[in-house]
Parts: C-alpha cells; structure tokens; sequence
C-alpha cells in the first residue's frame, strides 16, 4: 500500500470511529460564547503619562495627563492636558481623534512650555479596569528645552500614558 492510500485509509478509519461513537455530521462543535464587547464611555480620564526611557535616558520624566473622551464613537474635539514641571505655563492641546468601540486614536497640536508641538495617541480602554492605556508621540521627536528661571529638560519623541475616569474611586 503506498503511503498516500495508507494516510486516506486512516482518515476513513478515524471518521467511522467517530461516527459510531455518536458523532455525525450534524454534530456542531462546542464554541464558548464571547463576551460581549461593551463600547467604552466618554468623559474626563485623568491619570499619568511616563516618557520613553529609551528615547530619553538624561531625564525622563513622569507627569499628569488629562483627556477628554467622545461619548459615542465618533470623531472628536477635546483637549488633552500634559504637565512636565511645577514652574511652567499651562500646557493644553487640542485633540482630534476618532473612538472606535474600545480604541481611540487622535492627532493633538498645542503649546507645551510656550513651543509649538504636534503628534499621535492610540489608547484601548479595559472594561475591566475602566481604565485608557496608551501610547504618544511627538512629531518634532526628542528636544532640548530651556526654560528661563524655571529648568532645563529633554522632551521625548514617545511616550505611554494610563488614565481612568475622573469619578473613579481608587480604594
């Protein structure tokens, strides 16, 4: 017997096997029902952001992060707030993005320490945590910034960032 008839034969066997142990071809296989995708809800998320430690090793710095999210899916206007040091102007951008069921993506231009700045989001929202944990990017990449009478500092190309319902109770 050749090997090609030898694997049709066991084929053929294993089938018969099947179907005298109760199996048909009407049989549908058992798939566990998925969970249910719940859209992630608007508002005001409120949390961190954390520079690229690869991207800038002198001084990567951690520091508050506000967004604004569309309650629907749809495209958005909002505002998006990043604060790098205690001696600086405000710092607001606004953002132009799209949520997608439990992603967001955006576009964000502003002001950051008085420089003209532009880049990139993407965040998932968990359902679990009621949280948004993304990434960042700034389009003029890394920058050394000098900041009168305040400090001096290297701003990163990239970065992540967590944010959680202004409302959330963490306890």
């Amino acid at each position: 017997m050749s090997l090609p008839s030898l694997k049709l034969s066991l084929i053929a066997l294993a089938f018969a096997a099947l179907t005298a142990c109760g199996g048909n071809s009407d049989d549908k296989p058992s798939v566990p029902d998925a969970a249910p995708i719940i859209p992630a809800p608007g508002g005001v998320y409120v949390g961190y952001f954390q520079e690229d430690v690869t991207n800038n090793p002198e001084d990567a710095i951690a520091g508050a992060f506000v967004l604004s999210v569309p309650g629907t899916d749809a495209n958005s206007g909002t505002k998006l707030t990043m604060t790098y040091a205690g001696c600086q102007t405000s710092n607001f951008g606004n953002d132009n993005g799209i949520k997608n069921g439990n992603a967001y993506g955006a576009s964000w231009s502003g002001l950051l320490d008085a420089t003209s700045q532009s880049g990139s989001i993407f965040a998932t929202y968990d359902p679990a945590t009621g949280y948004y944990s993304g990434v960042y990017s700034n389009a003029k990449g890394k920058q050394l910034l000098n900041l009168p009478n305040c400090t001096q500092y290297y701003m990163a190309a990239l970065g992540k960032f967590e944010v959680f319902p202004i409302e959330k109770n963490l306890r």
